[in-house]
């Protein structure tokens, strides 16, 4: 199994962390396991240049697009698109 380092800035995959020249810099780099030596595949939104690694990643950020908030607060009915944002919100309601 190969280690692999994924530049977001070059789109390229290094062995060596030290190989990526923006490795001293503010640019993401992640690390990802594959045993063929290729980087794990990258899911694009067809209306931004938003990436991502993660196909759940890609299907709640789509959401933004759509205006969809599936998640509701079953105290006051706010909505939100993300499950995440709804848990942060309902601790609001446990502090009252």
């Amino acid at each position: 199994m190969h280690l692999l380092y994924v530049c977001y800035t070059e789109q390229r995959t290094f062995r060596e962390p030290s190989a990526n020249p923006h490795q001293n810099s503010s640019y993401s780099v992640v690390e990802c396991f594959d045993s063929f030596g290729l980087a794990r595949k990258q899911y694009s939104c067809s209306c931004c240049p938003y990436k991502t690694f993660k196909k759940y990643n890609i299907q709640t950020h789509f959401l933004i697009h759509t205006r969809q908030k599936p998640y509701q607060c079953n105290v006051c009915n706010k909505s939100f698109s993300q499950k995440g944002n709804l848990q942060r919100h309902f601790i609001t309601h446990m502090a009252h």
